[in-house]
């Protein structure tokens, strides 16, 4: 355990030194915490990616865009909005997909679904998604404006994601604040007079650059200044852990667990410095050279500026693996700070949660179930359900059970619905059924826990053919329609 301690302490300071301790690096620091800062502001991010016919079955080119904007002066309530257009290999979408971000919820606009049917085909050599969604849309979703997701750690990770990597959301903004104090504390005291002498001034900002070569260089004055400096770095990474972890709020990480960590952590100097002697060791090896010559012409660039009110970031990379591209990434994000009012959501929504219903149901009549195979042993608290379908496909479920009087129960809904059938309950009579056309075929049960329940034998009524076989303790009905 204390060597993989050591192997992320490793990795902690690699990150970290990224950054550096020249002036270069502290200004890129600097620049960083600025942008960092905006709580109002416009962002706009094209992206361009290859994906060659080596690396996949065959060459992708994916394009998309994001324009919006958001306000995090409260990050209790974050509020945004966006456009998000996507085309992959000439394939683009009709209308951009809305996504909103207010009162910690998201709303997904409705063509999101319906737009990826034109990438069914090409991805997946098949089209009944499109009858499904096509279902879907004629019924469930006929009135709905957007798909709602309710989580706010989803939003955090979605801002985070579309502002390019700019923003990150501290707890508070004092958290915030200090979190770079004291990054900006620790390099310039564990890391003092090291250069990475990858990081660039260029005209209001600063540009780095990673190529095998680059990565070989700074690895090895990397590991060369972790062994000189071996009781500093230690020692100043461990304060600056310290201080890291009482910006966690206790929720997440009580007093005690940090304390544990941090002792954790402090037994692990010996092998911390057993790791820096075998890297040294390892960089001086040929081992090492020659894993990074298969990965020649390889690069990362990416740049970083203030572009008069606003903040630009430029990425260009490519992968070449033993003299073959793997693929290309070309990015650029503009943010610009601006007043961002908070409007309101408006439209009909459903949650995630009905729409995954409603897709079902969709997929129950396009795709029907044409066989149920229910599994169960004595003492089991739900059944394994394998529903086989009409075009082959089959998928794994668990449902709930009860037995009563030696007969075992399952959810009427569920079953049936399954099969594409249309379940009814009377709520004056207290009864089930099922309908089918100017048919009601009474499906009475019991009720366990607001779930009508029926004996599997009960589905014969609709017709179906039902068997049952009990092997080794297991106990198996088959369903076939």
């Amino acid at each position: 355990m204390k060597r993989i301690i050591s192997a992320i302490l490793i990795g902690l300071m690699l990150i970290t030194t990224l950054a550096g301790c020249g002036v270069n690096e502290l200004g890129y620091l600097n620049l960083s915490k600025e942008i960092s800062s905006l709580t109002q502001y416009g962002f706009n991010n094209t992206t361009s990616v290859v994906l060659s016919k080596e690396f996949v079955d065959e060459e992708y080119k994916i394009d998309f865009e994001i324009d919006g904007e958001v306000n995090m002066d409260d990050l209790n309530d974050l509020y945004g909005e966006m456009k998000f257009t996507f085309e992959i290999n000439d394939i683009e979408i009709e209308t951009p997909i809305n996504i909103k971000f207010s009162d910690n919820k998201v709303y997904i606009s409705k063509n999101a679904v319906i737009e990826m049917i034109k990438y069914e085909k090409m991805l997946n050599g098949t089209e009944e998604y499109g009858k499904i969604v096509e279902e879907l849309y004629n019924n469930d979703l006929k009135d709905i404006d957007y798909i709602v997701i309710n989580s706010q750690a989803f939003m955090y990770g979605f801002n985070q994601g579309l502002s390019g990597g700019f923003q990150e959301i501290p707890q508070d903004e004092d958290a915030y604040a200090k979190r770079y104090d004291y990054t900006y504390d620790y390099i310039t005291k564990a890391f003092k007079g090291f250069d990475t002498k990858l990081i660039k001034k260029i005209n209001n900002g600063y540009s780095f650059e990673l190529t095998p070569e680059s990565a070989l260089e700074f690895a090895k004055s990397l590991v060369t200044y972790l062994n000189e400096n071996r009781e500093v770095v230690f020692d100043e990474t461990i304060n600056y852990l310290e201080k890291i972890y009482s910006l966690i709020v206790e929720e997440e990480f009580t007093v005690e667990e940090k304390a544990a960590a941090i002792a954790e952590i402090k037994e692990s100097r010996q092998e911390f410095y057993d790791f820096i002697d075998e890297a040294a060791l390892f960089m001086e090896s040929e081992e090492l050279e020659q894993g990074t010559s298969m990965f020649d012409d390889s690069i990362i660039k990416m740049e970083m500026y203030k572009q008069n009110d606003s903040y630009k970031q430029v990425i260009d990379s490519e992968i070449v693996y033993e003299n073959v591209s793997m693929g290309k990434l070309s990015s650029i994000t503009i943010l610009t700070p601006k007043n961002v009012e908070k409007v309101p959501v408006t439209g009909n929504t459903i949650t995630l949660e009905e729409m995954e219903k409603a897709y079902t149901k969709a997929e129950n009549k396009v795709n029907p179930v044409q066989k149920v195979e229910i599994q169960w042993y004595a003492d089991s608290i739900s059944t394994e359900v394998i529903k086989y379908r009409l075009n082959g496909n089959y998928d794994f479920d668990f449902q709930p059970y009860t037995i009563i009087e030696g007969r075992i129960y399952l959810p009427l809904r569920y079953i049936s619905e399954s099969f594409g059938e249309e379940v009814d309950w009377d709520n004056v009579n207290k009864k089930a059924y099922v309908v089918r056309s100017e048919e009601k075929v009474d499906m009475t049960g019991v009720l366990v826990d607001s779930r009508t329940m029926i004996k599997i034998r009960d589905f014969e009524k609709l017709g179906y053919k039902i068997d049952y076989v009990n092997v080794d303790g297991k106990s198996i009905a088959i369903i076939i329609k």
